[in-house]
């Protein structure tokens, strides 16, 4: 049997993970919104080619359409970026919050236990 090649190192990713029936309303309604503005970005990343090929071939309408869709990309490319940060701060919060609970957790077991 030949020996292995060695693989690229993985590095392991923690993440709180929510089964699919138990997500909070909030990271739900995070989530989604994310969703949306991805959906938001694809398309106006889809117009803003559409309009450059026009752009190409001599319009100049399509000059100003296709800076109104620059303007979008770059728009909805903030707002991701906004709500991937507040999906990381809820992450933050619950590991926070579970954390707190821990410490009377163990002190609750260990009064049970004596």
């Amino acid at each position: 049997m030949a020996p292995r090649a060695k693989s690229e190192p993985v590095e392991s990713k923690q993440s709180l993970v929510i089964p699919a029936g138990n997500t909070p309303p909030e990271l739900q309604a995070l989530r989604s919104k994310r969703d949306s503005f991805r959906a938001n970005l694809q398309y106006a990343i889809k117009q803003e080619e559409t309009y450059r090929e026009k752009f190409e071939a001599g319009d100049e309408l399509a000059e100003l359409k296709m800076l109104e869709q620059r303007l979008r990309v770059d728009w909805y490319s903030k707002k991701i970026a906004e709500v991937e940060q507040e999906i990381q701060r809820y992450y933050l919060k619950r590991k926070a919050e579970k954390k707190e609970l821990e410490p009377e957790q163990e002190k609750a077991n260990k009064e049970g236990v004596a």
